[in-house]
């Protein structure tokens, strides 16, 4: 990921399409890492992480800004975590975790299984 501030991307495994039965509600939580191609001091990257649904921004609770800026002892990795509930009408609906870069230097974000930036988007429907 590099560049200005552009368009969010979505993020490679954190997308899913389901069926929402009527009388339902959705908890959709996600977590992941961006690591800074930065290696110096005072270098970082500025990530935003969203939330989308149906393609659409899903609100302040969903997003996150994530600041990774390298150490001394350990390269420049953060974390990010989030929930939030929502309610959607009965069909199906796309829900995914997107990123851009917001400034700073070039980062990489979430990473393959077993990677310590692998993200991971949860989406659970509950029954009224």
């Amino acid at each position: 990921m590099s560049g200005g501030t552009g368009a969010f991307v979505t993020i490679p495994g954190l997308s899913t399409t389901f069926a929402v039965p009527s009388q339902s509600v959705l908890y959709v939580e996600t977590n992941g890492g961006v690591q800074t191609s930065s290696t110096s001091s005072p270098g970082y990257s500025a990530v935003d992480v969203a939330l989308f649904i149906d393609g659409s921004f899903a609100g302040t609770p969903a997003f996150r800004v994530i600041i990774a800026a390298p150490q001394v002892t350990f390269p420049g990795i953060a974390n990010w975590s989030f929930a939030v509930p929502s309610t959607l009408a009965p069909g199906t609906h796309t829900i995914d975790v997107r990123a851009r870069l917001g400034a700073g230097s070039t980062a990489s974000v979430s990473g393959a299984f077993g990677d310590t930036r692998q993200g991971i988007l949860n989406v659970l429907v509950l029954k009224k």
